[in-house]
C-alpha cells in the first residue's frame, strides 16, 4: 500500500485549522480534508497548498480537501478584520472606579453603584477628564 505525507502547517495570521498543524500519513488515492475556522478580527482568506513537485496553487473553498496522490503541504491564510471605529459615550452618576487591565489592548473595568462595565478598546489613546469623562 503507498503512503503519502500530508503536512498541515501553521496558519498565517489568526485563525484555527482542522486538522491541527502537524504531520499525517495518509493512503493513495485517499482525500485530506481540510477546515479553517475564523477567530475574532481576523478571517479566512485562502489555502495555499504546495505539491510534491514544488509547484504551487491557491483555494479559496473551505472547508476544501486535497487528493493524495503525492505528498502535500498545506497552510490556512487570515486577514484582520478592518475595525469601524465607535465613539463611546458613558455618563455615571455618584463616585467610579477605573482599573486598567491591561495596557496593550487597553482593557478597563469601570466601577459604580450600578455595576462595572469592561470595555476593550484596540488601537485607542484616552484621557481621563477630571468630570470623569473618557476624552479619545
Amino acid at each position: 500500500m503507498v503512503q503519502y505525507t500530508f503536512t498541515m502547517l501553521p496558519p498565517v495570521g489568526d485563525g484555527i485549522v482542522s486538522p491541527l498543524p502537524g504531520e499525517y500519513i495518509l493512503n493513495e488515492n485517499t482525500n485530506a480534508d481540510v477546515a479553517a475556522s475564523n477567530t475574532e478580527f481576523w478571517t479566512f482568506n485562502h489555502w495555499l497548498c504546495w505539491k510534491a513537485d514544488g509547484t504551487t496553487f491557491e483555494s479559496v473553498e473551505n472547508p476544501s480537501y486535497l487528493y493524495m496522490n503525492g505528498n502535500r503541504k498545506i497552510q490556512a491564510y487570515f486577514d484582520k478584520v478592518p475595525i469601524d471605529p465607535k465613539t463611546v459615550s458613558v455618563t455615571i452618576t455618584g463616585d467610579m472606579i477605573l482599573e486598567k487591565l491591561n495596557e496593550g489592548n487597553k482593557e478597563f473595568d469601570f466601577t459604580c453603584e450600578g455595576g462595572t462595565v469592561h470595555v476593550m478598546a484596540i488601537d485607542w489613546s484616552y484621557v481621563l477628564g477630571s468630570s470623569g469623562v473618557i476624552v479619545p
